[in-house]
């Protein structure tokens, strides 16, 4: 993987940031430029593992990664473990955002559990995740096409079937729901 910044980044904040995306940074190299007029950049080549399927979604999601990193680097996004949804959820960093905004709600009403707790959760049942923040925005995005109550009856129906391969918080499944009835 290629980055290309115009300040130099620290490392221990992108290793960090990239393990938070699900990528463990396996070798970083840095190359400073210079650029017409005087002006510097970095260019990062960092070789990175993670699953196939982690793997693929980076690339089918390019853009949507880039942008990700695009707004944590402008701190417009926060940087933790639910940002690894981007690619296992194939969620934006905003959906995201949203995601983290409802924990922090439920940590309000629900103090007994703790947002490393809730993070796990998520995370490890992206597939519920996604469909949580399905039927958060069938409710209430604006932009949303098409028949809203039809949309927000599908959305429900698909959480609701994501909720039963969840099992507890301190304990779910480690993959997706059954497609068997």
């Amino acid at each position: 993987m290629q980055l290309c910044s115009v300040r130099a980044l620290d490392l221990t904040d992108i290793l960090k940031t990239m393990q938070n995306l699900g990528l463990t940074v396996t070798e970083e190299l840095r190359i400073p430029l210079t650029l017409p007029e005087g002006r510097r950049c970095y260019l990062y080549r960092f070789d990175v593992e993670a699953s196939a399927d982690r793997i693929a979604a980076l690339r089918q999601g390019e853009q949507r990664f880039v942008d990700t990193l695009r707004a944590l680097d402008e701190e417009r996004a926060t940087d933790d473990p639910l940002n690894g949804l981007v690619l296992s959820a194939g969620l934006t960093w905003r959906d995201v955002e949203v995601l983290r905004t409802l924990r922090n709600h439920l940590l309000q009403i629900r103090p007994h559990w703790n947002a490393d707790t809730v993070n796990g959760v998520l995370v490890r049942n992206a597939w519920a995740a996604g469909a949580l923040h399905r039927a958060f925005a069938a409710r209430f995005d604006p932009a949303s096409p098409g028949e809203r109550d039809a949309a927000i009856g599908e959305a429900d129906a698909g959480f609701a079937r994501a909720l039963e391969a969840v099992r507890s918080l301190a304990r779910t499944r480690s993959c997706g729901p059954s497609t068997t009835s």
